[in-house]
């Protein structure tokens, strides 16, 4: 049932609130439903943004600290983990700090 749907309480106070009372027993199931909705989208998040991290910190161990806050900039935005895995692939493949950065630019305006 949608939020803010209207319901059917029934025509007597005694279905109204036998249907009240189904109603109650379905909450604390769709609360647990939504709350681990909602711990997988903040757990997503979080993993993203430690894989940044980590990304900036291998970029600033390679090519040093302005090459990798520059990958920080550069990755903000970016949740896709499929580029974010390219990315480090990137770090143990490039040339040098130019190279890098240059082909992390192309990785990120892949499209989808």
């Amino acid at each position: 049932m949608e939020p803010g749907a209207p319901v059917e309480l029934g025509e007597t106070l005694r279905e109204a609130t036998m249907t009240l009372a189904e109603r109650m027993g379905e909450w604390p199931v769709r609360w647990c439903r939504e709350g681990v909705a909602q711990g997988r989208r903040e757990g997503v998040a979080e993993g993203v943004a430690q894989q940044r991290a980590v990304l900036r910190r291998q970029a600033a161990q390679r090519f040093g600290d302005a090459v990798g806050g520059e990958l920080e900039a550069m990755l903000r935005d970016t949740e896709d983990w499929d580029r974010l895995g390219a990315v480090a692939d990137l770090i143990l493949s490039a040339d040098g700090g130019s190279d890098f950065k240059a082909r992390v630019a192309g990785v990120l305006r892949r499209p989808e």
